[in-house]
C-alpha cells in the first residue's frame, strides 16, 4: 500500500456469527456434506492469539501450534461439513466451534458491532492493536472527511479504487490522490496512505469492524493497521457509503496519517537517511541473521517499555557468518514512521551481537520519547530482520 497506489483492494466481506453454546460448540464434529472445496477464512478480532484444531469424525481434535494474532487470520483448504475448534492461545479457552461452509467461508471471531460503523472500526482497530502492545490509534476530523468524501465518489459510481479520475473522471483531477484529498480537507501533516474495500452487508452495524478486519488480515493492506514496516501512523480516518446501485454494497475507505508536531528530544526525525546509497558489500556464504531485539540499559528486553523508568533504549541484532568474509550493514531506526537513525557496521566477522542507542542517554530517566519505535538491519538497501516496541 502506498500514498500514490492506483488500483483498489476490492474485499467482498463476509461475516458468519456462530450462536452455539460452548457445550455445544464442544461436540461438534466433522461430518462431510460432500466433496465441496472451501478455501475457509477465520479472522482475529479479539485482544489475544487463537489456534484453530481440526475435529475429526470421532470428535478427535487435531492440536495445533500456529498462532493467529490479533487482526490476522487462519486460512486453510477444507471441504464442506469439516469441523475446527477455536481455542484462545495461553488458557485453551474455547472460543468458538466453526464448521466449514461455501456458503459462509470467512468467520470472524469477536466481531464487534456498533450503530455507527465509524466507532466500530475505530474499536475494532483499536481492540486489535491492543492486543499487539500497539498504542490506540485517535480519529482526526479531516482525515474522517476525506475518506468519506471518496466512499461517497465510488458508491456514487459504483467503482472502487484510490484514483479519482479513475472512479468518476476528470472533473475530480484535483482529488485525484489520497494525499490531494486530505490536504483538502484541512489536514495538517503526513496523511494519504489509503485503504478501500467493498462489500454486501445486510446488517449496518458490521461494516465498520468487519472492514477493518478485512483490511488488517489482508495480504496486502495490513501493515498500517497493525503498524509493521514503516507505516506507523497516530490518526485514522474512516467513511463508507452505500452503492447507488446495490442497497446491499458498501463501499468503505480508511486514510492514515501523522500529524505536524515538534518531536523533541533526542529523537529527532532524520528522513533524509532513506535517501542515501544503500551501504554496499558482498554477501558471504552462508550468512545468516538470527535475531533483533529492544532493550533498556539494564539489558531488559522486551516490546513494550515504561518511558518514566527508560534512561535509554537499545536495539540488539545477532548474526551467524560460518566464513572467514566481512561483511557491512547499516541499522536504521524509526519513530512513530519516521527515521530517526542510521548506523553503519562495517568489516563484520564471525558470529556475535552487537548493540546501538535508539535513543536517550544514560543516566537521565524519562529522556526517552513515548511511541512507536521500529529497528531494522538493512544488507544491501533491503531489510533483513525487523523489530518493534511501544514506549509508554
Amino acid at each position: 500500500m502506498r500514498n500514490s497506489k492506483r488500483n483498489a483492494l476490492i474485499l467482498a466481506v463476509i461475516t458468519f456469527v456462530f450462536a452455539a453454546s460452548s457445550a455445544a460448540a464442544q461436540n461438534v464434529c466433522t461430518k462431510q456434506v460432500d466433496d465441496t472445496a472451501v478455501k475457509l477464512y477465520i479472522r482475529n478480532a479479539t485482544a489475544k492469539a487463537f489456534t484453530v484444531h481440526y475435529v475429526d469424525d470421532k470428535c478427535k481434535e487435531s492440536l495445533s501450534d500456529e498462532k493467529i494474532e490479533p487482526g490476522r487470520a487462519f486460512s486453510g483448504d477444507t471441504h464442506n461439513g469439516h469441523a475446527f475448534r477455536v481455542r484462545e492461545d495461553g488458557t485453551n479457552k474455547l472460543l468458538q466451534a466453526v464448521v466449514a461452509n461455501p456458503d459462509h467461508s470467512t468467520v470472524t471471531i469477536g466481531n464487534i458491532k456498533n450503530a455507527d460503523p465509524r466507532q466500530g472500526f475505530l474499536e475494532t482497530l483499536n481492540r486489535v492493536r491492543k492486543g499487539r502492545n500497539l498504542p490506540p490509534m485517535e480519529f482526526d476530523n479531516s482525515l474522517n472527511q476525506a475518506c468519506q468524501w471518496f466512499a461517497d465518489l465510488m458508491a456514487k459510481y459504483d467503482k472502487g479504487g484510490h484514483d479519482a479520475v479513475e472512479v468518476g473522471g476528470n472533473s475530480y483531477a484535483n482529488m485525484k490522490e489520497p494525499e490531494m484529498r486530505t490536504k483538502k480537507f484541512g489536514y495538517k501533516g503526513d496523511g494519504g496512505t489509503e485503504a478501500t474495500a467493498s462489500g454486501d452487508y445486510a446488517d449496518v452495524s458490521l461494516i465498520g469492524g468487519d472492514a477493518m478486519l478485512g483490511w488488517s488480515s489482508s495480504d496486502t493492506h495490513f501493515r498500517p493497521f497493525l503498524s509493521l514496516d514503516d507505516q506507523v501512523f497516530k490518526q485514522v480516518g474512516f467513511g463508507y457509503a452505500r452503492s447507488a446501485t446495490n442497497k446491499d454494497t458498501y463501499y468503505t475507505c480508511a486514510v492514515f496519517g501523522n500529524p505536524d508536531t515538534n518531536a523533541g528530544g533526542d529523537a529527532q526525525p532524520n528522513n533524509e537517511a532513506t535517501n542515501k546509497e544503500p551501504i554496499k558489500t558482498e554477501v558471504p556464504a552462508g550468512l545468516k541473521f538470527t535475531e533483533l531485539k529492544f532493550q533498556d540499559e539494564a539489558e531488559k528486553t522486551g516490546a513494550s517499555f515504561l518511558k518514566t523508568r527508560l534512561q535509554e533504549l537499545m536495539a540488539q541484532f545477532s548474526f551467524e557468518n560460518p566464513s572467514g568474509q566481512p561483511f557491512n550493514i547499516e541499522a536504521r531506526a524509526y519513530l512513530n514512521g519516521k527515521v530517526i537513525s542510521s548506523e553503519p557496521f562495517e568489516d563484520l566477522k564471525g558470529s556475535g551481537a552487537m548493540e546501538w542507542r535508539i535513543a536517550g542517554e544514560k543516566g537521565q530517566a524519562g529522556t526517552v520519547q513515548s511511541g512507536t519505535y521500529r529497528a531494522e538491519i538493512l544488507l544491501n538497501g533491503k531489510a533483513v530482520l525487523s523489530a518493534q516496541a511501544v514506549v509508554k
